[in-house]
C-alpha cells in the first residue's frame, strides 16, 4: 500500500504532548479565572461572549457566500435539475397534507394576501395624503389684501412697501414655516 500522507495516530507521542499541553493551558486559565475579581470576571466574559458572536456572524458569512457560490453559479442543465428537484420536494410535502393541514395552510395564504392588499392600500392612501394636505392648505390661504395705491404720492410709496412686506412675512410666519411660493 502506497502512503503519500500521514495516517492519523491517536497513540503518537506528539499526540500525547498536544493533549497535555492543551490540559495545561486549561488549568492556567481556570487558575487565572479563579483568581479574578468579579469586575475583570464580567470583563473577561463580555469578552468572550463578543468573540463568539464574531465567530458566529463569520461563520454565517462564509456559510452564506458557499451557499451563493453553490446555488447561484449553476448554469444550465445544473440549475433546471436543482429547480426540477425543489419543485419535487415541495409537491411531495404539499401532497402528505391532511386535509385540515391544507385548509390552514390555504386559510394563512388567504390572510396573508389580504394583509399585503390592506397594506398596500394603506399606504397608498398615506402617501397621497400630504399631497391632499398640501392642496388644501394652498386653497386655505388667504392673499393678504394689498393697500390702495392710486391715491398715495409718491413718497409715500415706500411706506406702502414696508406695509405689504411685513403682510407677506407674517402670512409666511403663521403657516408653520411652510414657504409660500
Amino acid at each position: 500500500m502506497d502512503m503519500d500522507h500521514d495516517m492519523y495516530d491517536p497513540d503518537a507521542p506528539e499526540d500525547e504532548n498536544e493533549d497535555s499541553l492543551l490540559a495545561a493551558r486549561r488549568m492556567k486559565d481556570r487558575r487565572r479565572y479563579a483568581t479574578m475579581s468579579p469586575t475583570q470576571r464580567a470583563a473577561y466574559n463580555a469578552h468572550r461572549r463578543e468573540l463568539y458572536h464574531k465567530q458566529g456572524e463569520t461563520a454565517r458569512h462564509r456559510r452564506r457566500e458557499r451557499e451563493r457560490q453553490r446555488y447561484h453559479s449553476l448554469e444550465g442543465e445544473d440549475r433546471k435539475a436543482r429547480n426540477a428537484r425543489r419543485a419535487k420536494l415541495e409537491r411531495d410535502r404539499y401532497q402528505k397534507l391532511s386535509k385540515d393541514e391544507l385548509g390552514d395552510r390555504n386559510r394563512r395564504r388567504r390572510e396573508r394576501a389580504k394583509s399585503r392588499k390592506t397594506n398596500a392600500k394603506r399606504t397608498e392612501s398615506t402617501q397621497q395624503m400630504p399631497v391632499a394636505a398640501a392642496a388644501a392648505a394652498a386653497i386655505e390661504t388667504q392673499v393678504p389684501t394689498l393697500p390702495d395705491t392710486s391715491l398715495a404720492n409718491p413718497v409715500d410709496m415706500s411706506a406702502v412697501a414696508a406695509e405689504v412686506a411685513e403682510q407677506v412675512i407674517g402670512n409666511a410666519m403663521d403657516d408653520d414655516a411652510q414657504v409660500q411660493v
